[in-house]
């Protein structure tokens, strides 16, 4: 396919949001596509669409390195060679084989007695109602953080002794339980099965996700809090033989045809493609994702380190949110994380949310007070008000307006 630079941009947007919005047959294939769109003669834009049966995130990471070798050895004349890959027919014996043992009857147990005692809903506060059915309807906002916020969050895990990602995890955690108001909160972490089998170049659908479960003290310090969720974290990983789907099934859920149960929202520290790992000879190659136009979850927060940045990616329910809300949460959120590295004794509900400038900005718009007329009463200025402007909005009231003309005044006054 060849775009005209004149209408490069909504051509390239409109055919990207229409190849991500295509469906797969899944009786008959294929379940990947390939596209090469040409944008000039020096620039090329390579689209791979797969489906999620067939092909996880850690499978890029292996096809995008891959694809990069066969290229290069044809270019140089060479034979390509490529790795033994990992079978996932023998990942998916192995999964069958395991599924009785010790370990996996251990891990089975711990996930159950996570939600013995009760079951939280994370109910996130949404631009408006609820629909009666859940919704699918997505799309994506993204936030870049730079290099010197993220080292500064590295070495205040190195400080306590936790890895980055817990160190992030509890950061949100403590977000979102400000966010909802509520201290319990159930939060879905997806995690490889590649990394879990020592398949690390397999491809194929392999992901599992936790159902993390925390207890947020509004009134504690956060640098307490992310000392307490260290081993919580590693426990999980230690029991990640159980899936999701088998939790679901075991715990009594109330189910609520409106909202996916028990993990509404979804946080992935993810490492992205570096350089090195875009090797294409003869190329400058820079890789990226396009945004998902259908999320099963009400939020999907991927957190991809790349090039000594964050860059969050923000998936959410259209139906429930919309795109400003959700630039400004990414941007409470990650005053929030300026907040922890500041000061990691402050306690969690005085963690800032508004950068200066908008505390500054809000501080202005409450300086609303002024002298009033002390010779006149109440009712006099509520008539000269109603004189000067006798159709303005006088109440709101649950998005119901109520209107005091100047024949209702005379009558209230008479």
């Amino acid at each position: 396919m060849r775009i005209r630079t004149s209408k490069r941009n909504k051509q390239l947007v409109d055919f990207l949001a229409k190849e991500v919005s295509q469906p797969f047959n899944l009786e008959i294939g294929p379940l990947f596509r390939t596209k090469l769109i040409r944008l000039s003669s020096q620039e090329h834009l390579m689209l791979l669409t797969a489906h999620h049966i067939i092909c996880d995130g850690w499978s890029w990471g292996v096809i995008i390195p891959e694809l990069g070798k066969l290229y290069s050895d044809i270019q140089k004349g060479l034979i390509p060679e490529l790795e033994e890959p990992d079978r996932f027919s023998d990942y998916a014996l192995q999964q069958e084989d395991e599924a009785n043992s010790s370990e996996a009857i251990a891990a089975e147990k711990y996930w159950v007695n996570q939600f013995s005692s009760s079951i939280p809903v994370v109910d996130l506060p949404t631009d408006r109602p609820r629909p009666s059915l859940r919704t699918f309807n997505a799309a994506r906002e993204d936030r870049v953080l730079e290099a010197a916020l993220v080292a500064a969050l590295k070495q205040l895990g190195n400080q306590v002794g936790c890895s980055f990602m817990t160190v992030v995890l509890a950061a949100f955690e403590a977000f979102l339980s400000r966010l909802t108001q509520q201290p319990d909160l159930t939060i879905g972490i997806p995690t490889a099965g590649q990394a879990a089998s020592g398949r690390y170049n397999m491809v194929g659908h392999c992901v599992n996700s936790f159902a993390i479960r925390t207890h947020v003290e509004a009134d504690g310090s956060f640098i307490d809090y992310l000392r307490s969720r260290r081993v919580p974290l590693l426990d999980a990983y230690d029991h990640q033989q159980f899936t999701f789907g088998s939790l679901v099934k075991k715990l009594t859920l109330p189910r609520d045809p409106s909202r996916i149960p028990l993990v509404p929202v979804i946080f992935n520290l993810d490492r992205g493609l570096e350089k090195e790992q875009l090797q294409f000879a003869g190329l400058e190659v820079e890789f990226s994702t396009n945004p998902r136009s259908a999320e099963n979850f009400e939020l999907y927060v991927n957190a991809t380190e790349l090039g000594g940045k964050l860059i969050l990616e923000c998936q959410y329910n259209t139906n429930l949110f919309d795109a400003e809300t959700i630039q400004r949460r990414l941007a409470e959120f990650e005053t929030l994380l300026a907040g922890v590295v500041a000061d990691p004794d402050c306690t969690i509900a005085t963690l800032p949310l508004l950068s200066k400038a908008e505390q500054q900005l809000l501080a202005q718009w409450n300086e609303t007070q002024q002298d009033y007329p002390h010779d006149k009463c109440l009712h006099q200025l509520v008539e000269e008000q109603v004189a000067r402007s006798p159709e303005a909005i006088a109440v709101i009231f649950e998005g119901t307006k109520a209107y005091i003309m100047q024949n209702s005044i005379d009558a209230l006054t008479s």
